[in-house]
């Protein structure tokens, strides 16, 4: 972008606060909050690589502003035309609500694996990844940390709680087998 006002700029735009951007099937994905008087509007947008075009995908959550505000989240991905989004809100208090959506970009249907879309009842999502015909994301709950897999075929979702030892990094060497970092004494890895 040449950021002459030809062209729609994610790096300029008043409307939209660009939370992060991916690159999928020749398209920017662009996950942004867009703030009204009262509420927070969580989207997905599709932006031409040339910026010629911004078309709202979904809006995936809205929320009351309520003395909240959004966090940057973590890294989201596309993935077999799923995008998973993770969402966290930060009250004045320091109290956190969290969520995850799951968006079909062809049919544009928003799901939610959990009971609520956003809750301070909801773990925290982390180190998403996509191999095959699944995502992968890690959640703490309690003092473990788990391990789920989202089947994208059927929407089904299973867990594997991680060793204790867990160091926070894992690979994917296929959608059964997962080589994760251990921590030993001190935090090495």
């Amino acid at each position: 972008c040449s950021h002459d006002g030809k062209e729609t700029c994610v790096a300029t735009d008043k409307r939209y606060e660009i939370q992060e951007l991916r690159l999928y099937n020749g398209k920017v994905f662009a996950n942004i909050v867009e703030e009204t008087a009262a509420k927070y509007l969580f989207k997905l947008l599709v932006i031409e690589p040339d910026g010629s075009e911004v078309q709202e995908l979904v809006t995936y959550l809205e929320t009351e502003k309520a003395g909240r505000v959004p966090v940057q989240s973590e890294s989201f991905q596309i993935h077999r035309n799923k995008a998973i989004l993770p969402v966290e809100i930060k009250g004045t208090g320091g109290e956190a609500e969290y969520g995850l959506a799951i968006v079909d970009l062809n049919t544009r249907v928003v799901t939610y694996p959990d009971i609520e879309p956003l809750s301070v009842n909801n773990p925290k999502t982390g180190d998403i990844k996509g191999y095959g015909d699944c995502l992968f994301y890690c959640r703490p709950v309690g003092k473990r940390m788990l391990l789920y897999r989202y089947r994208i075929t059927d929407g089904q979702t299973d867990t594997h709680e991680m060793l204790p030892s867990f160091g926070g990094v894992y690979g994917l060497l296929d959608e059964n087998r997962v080589l994760y970092l251990m921590c030993k004494e001190n935090g090495k890895r």
